[in-house]
């Protein structure tokens, strides 16, 4: 038995809906009662398959989900944890933008004295994970698309199984 969704670091952002699925564990367990726990806290149970809980108004931080299945004789097993992160809302559009074209010279961060000059956005999804989902996107702002950054393809995949994608500029 094991948590399938959300994957392992997966990221959402505040107040989060975060669905938590899991496997219904042996066949031979017959009905089973189960629950989904951050570190020892019950969020909520679901003893039905497809065995799924949403955890609703989560705020910012890092958690550690586990589900527990509880077969006919009492036998209880528990998932290994899954890491998620909840983000403050503020960090969806957020990126670093310490060096610019300080210099005359896209990507020179001797002007700045910073590291990389890359922003990450992730785009996530909520729904089935059944197959990939192409998701187009459009940056806004002053920068230019391919003149201050380097050109982005507008689209992203998320690939099925998963939640989330990221689209990194530089």
């Amino acid at each position: 038995m094991a948590i399938v969704a959300p994957q392992s670091n997966a990221v959402f952002f505040a107040p989060a809906e975060i669905p938590i699925s899991r496997g219904s564990g042996r066949p031979r367990w017959g009905r089973q009662k189960g629950g989904f726990y951050v570190g020892d806290r019950l969020l909520g149970s679901d003893d039905l398959a497809p065995f799924t809980f949403t955890w609703s108004n989560v705020p910012a931080g890092e958690y550690f989900l586990t589900a527990k299945a509880i077969d006919n004789d009492d036998a209880a097993t528990v998932s290994v944890p899954v890491k998620v992160l909840v983000q403050n809302a503020s960090a969806r559009a957020s990126g670093r933008q310490c060096c610019g074209n300080r210099s005359g010279s896209r990507g020179d961060q001797s002007a700045a004295g910073c590291g990389a000059n890359t922003a990450t956005f992730t785009v996530t999804r909520s729904g089935g994970t059944n197959i990939a989902l192409t998701v187009y996107y459009e940056m806004g702002g002053v920068a230019k698309n391919g003149i201050d950054y380097e050109k982005l393809s507008g689209q992203v995949i998320i690939p099925e199984g998963g939640w989330s994608a990221p689209v990194t500029s530089a």
